[in-house]
């Protein structure tokens, strides 16, 4: 059973201690606090939690203060979940009496959900969750288990992806709503600034608010089209689309209550997946529901040779496919799940492969395999920019892919000369969860939110960002500001970078990368947090109130200083962040 549990909660990390020897009292104090490992600190928290008398404010206080610098983040969230469902799994006569009403209450919740669970082991790990939706629902949120859905790129988009097969698919989020996890949701706001994808001659440099819900959701962003979902407080999902891509034939498909996206956003189970061209005709189709749709472009329509309706309707009825990708040459690159999920990590987990052109995929539906693959596993994440595909195993793997060798920088490796996807060696050893791709640049976070960055700027482009170009010596008494530097131990292929807000080390927990321009959400210890934008910034895609040609450093987004980041997403000119309010 134990072994079991482990394997749940796998991807737990530590802690180092900060032993420097300081003269300022100020710094010492701080120092001691940190002294504790962070299992010591997760460890305090889970067994305040047990024994608590009550849930609430007191409780809130007493677990904060054990926390301290430490914040409520994901690596220790996952330590704290760990310890609670090991303790269930014993006796309970020692139990406080808070726990033990959440226990049951839980439990009673789980059991009135039909055929929610199918194994037992998955289960304990199910009822923990729920006793802290019930006592501490921060630490479900700092996993990234949010009200309609985990949060891309968390240890809960991770856990979900890998259990697909224990826990039917909406259960588990109907389960913490159950329990009282709608009470959670904090207002929501989308900003974006640069280029406005409904109006390519109209450019923000500020961060504008475009919308405000419960919560809010981006599916796909490019130069001239742009579509998220909003969520009011009773549930009901309604799905936005703004740009010019599309025509208004095209546009009924988000406007009629009969289509089939509309239809899909009444099950919070369906999950709407968008692809297209971010620098090239914008969206070209979506999966939804085991089925298909393609719009067609201008281009291909006034072609007599071509057959492609404005809208083409195909229902996957043999071939089961996930995301799929459009590279800059127009070819795609589909995922194939596997029919069943092996949980080894030598084992095969599906594939992806590669078609010439979008209406290539009608035929492939009609097929029960899809062949000759790239890659011998389906993919947690697949991103592409200019010349380069890359992709996250669910093991935390990156892997690269080119048919293009004249910019090898792109690929975070050496150049081989194949046509699959290969791993990148330097980042082999560390367990990655989110990766962003766009212009000629990838960026990948760890779950300790260590960041990483390799590429170069847009050809053409006479400027480069700093920390591609040089290594910088960050002694602590010389950082005293908000800045991001090159780490000086890292590999010729990827950057490691360092993050610091007001002086404070900060880690990164998401990223977005548009045509030659990335923003870095970062977070300290102390809970600041801070949106960091470097590179191309003639549009004002950069969020720093002006416009200016190129960026070579990170530089911060000052008027969102403060604002907890749910998601970000560049493409092209324009940059897109959803935050709580």
């Amino acid at each position: 059973m134990s072994a079991m549990i482990a394997a749940i909660i796998a991807c737990i990390t530590g802690a180092s201690v900060d032993d420097t020897v300081c003269t300022d009292e100020k710094k010492v104090l701080v120092s001691n606090r940190q002294v504790r490992t962070l299992d010591a600190v997760a460890q305090d928290v889970a067994d305040t939690i047990l024994r608590a008398e009550k849930a609430g404010v007191g409780l809130k206080a007493e677990l904060d203060a054990i926390v301290g610098p430490y914040g409520w983040k994901e690596n220790l969230a996952k330590k704290v979940l760990e310890t609670l469902v090991a303790a269930l799994q014993d006796a309970h006569d020692k139990l406080g009496p808070a726990i033990r009403d959440a226990y049951s209450k839980a439990w009673q919740t789980a059991n009135e959900i039909e055929d929610f669970v199918i194994q037992h082991p998955v289960m304990c790990s199910i009822i923990a969750l729920g006793v802290l939706v019930i006592i501490a629902p921060w630490v479900i949120e700092a996993l990234g288990f949010a009200e309609l859905g985990p949060v891309e790129g968390s240890f809960a988009s991770w856990w979900q992806s890998t259990y697909s097969g224990l826990v039917p698919k909406g259960s588990l989020f109907s389960f913490f709503q159950r329990l009282g996890m709608a009470e959670l949701a904090m207002p929501q706001t989308l900003y974006q600034f640069g280029i406005d994808p409904s109006d390519s001659s109209s450019k923000v440099l500020d961060p504008k608010a475009t919308a405000s819900s419960e919560e809010i959701k981006v599916l796909w962003s490019s130069w001239c089209d742009l579509i998220y979902t909003t969520s009011t407080v009773s549930k009901v999902r309604t799905i936005i689309y703004t740009g010019t891509s599309l025509s208004p034939a095209q546009q009924v498909d988000f406007t009629s209550p009969h289509a089939t996206i509309n239809q899909a956003l009444a099950d919070p189970t369906c999950r709407l997946r968008f692809f297209g061209s971010s620098m090239h005709d914008g969206v070209r189709g979506y999966i939804c529901k085991w089925r298909l749709r393609i719009f067609s472009t201008p281009g291909e329509e006034a072609r007599p040779e071509s057959t492609t309706q404005e809208v083409g309707t195909w229902n996957l009825l043999t071939a089961s496919v996930g995301e799929v990708q459009m590279c800059s040459d127009n070819s795609v690159l589909i995922c194939q799940p596997s029919s069943t999920r092996a949980f080894t990590e030598t084992s095969t987990e599906g594939s992806i492969v590669t078609v010439p052109y979008p209406n290539y995929l009608a035929s492939l539906c009609a097929t029960a395999e899809l062949n000759d693959p790239v890659a011998n596993f389906a993919p947690t994440q697949l991103v592409v920019n200019a010349t380069t595909a890359t992709a996250l195993s669910s093991f935390g793997q990156v892997y690269t892919y080119t048919t293009d060798p004249r910019y090898p920088s792109t690929l975070g490796r050496a150049y081989t000369g194949t046509s699959k996807f290969e791993p990148v060696p330097y980042l082999s050893e560390t367990r990655i969860r989110k990766i962003a791709s766009g212009g000629y640049m990838t960026a990948a976070i760890s779950e300790d939110g260590e960041l990483f960055l390799w590429g170069q700027s847009n050809p053409g482009t006479e400027e480069e960002l700093g920390v591609l170009q040089r290594l910088d010596c960050e002694a602590d008494t010389a950082v005293k500001e908000t800045v991001v530097l090159g780490d000086p131990m890292q590999d010729d292929d990827v950057r490691v970078l360092n993050m610091f807000i007001d002086g404070r080390s900060a880690t990164a927990y998401d990223v977005a990368i548009g045509s030659g321009h990335i923003l870095v959400a970062a977070e300290d210890e102390t809970g600041e947090h801070v949106i960091f934008a470097a590179g191309c910034g003639a549009e004002g895609q950069l969020g720093t109130g002006k416009a200016v040609d190129y960026e070579r450093e990170f530089t911060e987004v000052a008027a969102l200083r403060g604002k907890r980041v749910r998601q970000l997403m560049a493409a092209g000119w324009s940059s897109f962040i959803v935050t709580e309010d």
